[in-house]
């Protein structure tokens, strides 16, 4: 049978579900070719820190690029080359003040804009206060736009939905969830260090409520979900709860950009051996929350027909990455070997 993996946000339409989310990995021409070649629907770029525009140049860990006229040349030249949607994303804190910037990212090509943000670290703050500034935040920014604002919210606030529904004025859409940077101690100095890391493969479950929540109560809503997406089985779950799309990033990472081919080809099998067409009809599947009873199961092996990519290794210690997650060496397949 035909399967059709077209999905929309808002306006937006995408061949594929699945979103190379934001990373360096997609600054490469090679990879970004991969990326396109096995299926990806759509491209996020590395985040711009708000930072740089007040000072010129980027936090550590934003290699590339290093200001604002390099970030609005790689979004243009990007968009150029590309067979499919180029997102920028802003990044930054709830009281920046983004200006005109958001609209220069369309001018530049840019078919969407996916603004990041997430709770502060100061444990004093008040939470509504904290829910004012996001709510505030989105509304300048989405006022500056006419193609989709998408928000990326990070864990961890007291009601997800509840906070959905005061940006639905403002954003096409949500992203659920950003990774935050942990705190750790150095022991050999003692001091304090935030460091990024891979999402847990498959760590997707743990969101599932609150997607199914979130999408009953705004139907409309595009909704993106974003980590722990590691094997087609979290992609069809993903979908399955009301998701439009989701995020790969840290898989990637871990196995280059052919685990995108494989995750497409285990959501199409899924599909085709349930009689599913579309990515719409996918929704219609989702379970009650009514329906839970309680129960409890025991974990269960991943099918192998639902696609791991080949060489998948459950040995995380193996993977070589420096502080913000971005791998040493070269992932095993990541790279593109094209003509």
């Amino acid at each position: 049978m035909n399967v059709d993996l077209t999905t929309n946000l808002g306006d937006l339409i995408l061949r594929s579900p699945i979103i190379v989310g934001s990373c360096p990995m997609t600054t490469s021409d090679l990879q970004r070719i991969a990326m396109v070649s096995n299926g990806a629907g759509a491209i996020v770029l590395p985040s711009l820190h708000a930072t740089t525009l007040s000072c010129g140049q980027a936090p550590e860990f934003f290699s590339v690029p290093r200001n604002e006229d390099e970030y609005l040349r790689l979004v243009s030249q990007v968009a150029e080359m590309e067979s499919v949607p180029v997102i920028a994303s802003l990044h930054g804190g709830l009281d920046d003040d983004w200006a005109d910037f958001p609209a220069r990212l369309e001018e530049a090509g840019a078919v969407a804009v996916e603004l990041s943000v997430r709770k502060p670290r100061d444990h004093q703050s008040d939470p509504q206060q904290i829910e004012d500034a996001i709510v505030n935040l989105a509304a300048r920014v989405g006022q500056e736009l006419e193609v989709p604002l998408l928000l990326k919210l990070s864990s961890g606030f007291t009601s997800i939905s509840h906070l959905a529904r005061r940006v639905r004025s403002s954003v096409r859409g949500v992203v659920l969830f950003g990774s935050s940077p942990v705190l750790d101690i150095e022991l050999d100095t003692m001091k304090l260090t935030t460091c990024w890391g891979l999402s847990r493969s498959g760590s997707l479950v743990e969101n599932l409520e609150t997607l199914i929540c979130v999408r009953r109560e705004f139907p409309q809503m595009p909704l993106v979900a974003c980590g722990g997406v590691a094997t087609s089985i979290d992609l069809i779950k993903a979908l399955i709860v009301g998701c439009d799309a989701a995020t790969v990033t840290s898989a990637i990472y871990r196995h280059g950009p052919s685990v995108i081919g494989s995750m497409r080809d285990g959501l199409v099998k899924f599909m085709s051996d349930h009689d599913i067409d579309s990515v719409f009809q996918l929704h219609r599947l989702c379970p009650s929350l009514t329906d839970l009873h309680g129960e409890c199961v025991e974990a269960e092996e991943i099918p192998t027909d639902y696609a791991r990519p080949q060489g998948w290794t459950t040995d995380e210690a193996a993977i070589q990455a420096d502080r913000y997650g971005h791998p040493e060496v070269e992932p095993t397949g990541a790279r593109f070997r094209g003509a």
